[in-house]
């Protein structure tokens, strides 16, 4: 199973030529989930179609679950996939209360395997809103959970490793006086077994979106694919086969960067 996570930057500023360029990249990294944030609502005044679903015509997603933000109706959350959808929940439909604005979750089952995928691009502005939310996006996980479901977290987390939300997920530290079984971060594991340091996924030093803005900003790693860790769960680790970042040069035929944000991508195969 090969996942993508993206935050496409929702903005008008070459939006339709950056969702090619963004639909080239996808077709080129060819996975079978896609969770994307900052989705608009309509490509542009011609196309009313959302961008997901202009993503998905493009590069061949059958199944696409797209849900706006009820205080901000010109942008949402998406998952897109190539197998159906099993179930579908937004986190402003549950009683918790910090996700009036966070959170697509999404049931599937791929090769027999059944796998649950969180989707979440956390407040920009606060970290104490983000503390909350991450706190609330595990209890409404916990709270969903089946026997013999993987546990999928992504998204834009607005926050770097050595922020609290990073530390709380790792399981190295509370929250809200809450602790969690640990979570994975699959990217990180890829890329340190191979001797490596995992790439910054908000570059603010080699994306042009970033050229001629003036910051003292250091490029982060933000956006995360998150594995639950399976301790007495009986279920088998999946092997880690590729994770990395795309979308980081200009594309062969739009010839832009699609995003502010790279992308992540993470294979993984599952013993069944």
């Amino acid at each position: 199973m090969k996942l993508v996570t993206y935050n496409l930057w929702n903005t008008h500023i070459h939006r339709l030529e950056r969702l090619n360029a963004a639909c080239e990249e996808l077709s080129h990294v060819a996975a079978d989930i896609v969770a994307l944030q900052e989705v608009a609502a309509r490509v542009d005044a011609a196309d009313e179609r959302t961008a997901a679903r202009y993503i998905g015509d493009r590069c061949g997603y059958e199944h696409i679950v797209t849900r706006l933000y009820p205080d901000d109706p010109d942008e949402g959350l998406s998952i897109l996939s190539k197998r159906p959808f099993s179930a579908d929940e937004v986190g402003w439909d549950t009683s918790f209360g910090p996700l009036k604005n966070c959170g697509l979750r999404v049931c599937l089952t791929i090769d027999q395997t059944n796998v649950a995928i969180t989707n979440v691009h956390l407040d920009y502005d606060s970290i104490a809103h983000r503390e909350a939310q991450i706190v609330a996006v595990l209890e409404w996980i916990e709270s969903r959970a089946g026997a013999e479901c993987y546990e999928i977290l992504c998204g834009d987390f607005n926050a770097p490793p050595d922020s609290s939300v990073y530390r709380f997920l790792m399981g190295q530290q509370t929250l809200l006086g809450k602790g969690v079984q640990p979570w994975h971060d699959v990217a990180r594991y890829h890329a340190e077994k191979a001797g490596r340091t995992p790439a910054p996924t908000l570059d603010f030093w080699n994306n042009p979106r970033w050229r001629d803005v003036a910051t003292l900003s250091i490029p982060a790693r933000v956006d995360w694919i998150f594995l639950q860790d399976l301790f007495n769960s009986g279920l088998p680790y999946p092997h880690v086969m590729n994770a990395d970042v795309f979308g980081t040069e200009p594309t062969p035929l739009a010839r832009l960067v699609p995003s502010d944000h790279y992308g992540v991508y993470a294979e993984l195969a599952f013993d069944t």
